[in-house]
């Protein structure tokens, strides 16, 4: 394997581990408000993006990729 140096950078993605992390739903909600689409991510966006960047389609070298619904804008 080619080390291209080829990251994902994700934002919040709905799993256990945001429910936990944010413990009530007042912290998961006050986490949303500062993503500019005003959603976390689902776990297949995520991993549609990680799939682009291992396609024979990506010509792409050493990019990190934000996946995080405008917060690193």
């Amino acid at each position: 394997m080619i080390d291209d140096g080829l990251f994902v950078a994700p934002g919040p993605t709905e799993t256990g581990m945001l429910n936990r992390l944010a413990g009530s739903a007042e912290r998961k909600a006050g986490l949303v408000s500062t993503v500019p689409l005003g959603r976390v991510a689902q776990p297949n966006e995520i991993a549609n993006a990680i799939l682009f960047l291992c396609s024979e389609a990506s010509f792409t070298t050493g990019e990190v990729l934000p996946v995080d619904g405008g917060s690193a804008v």
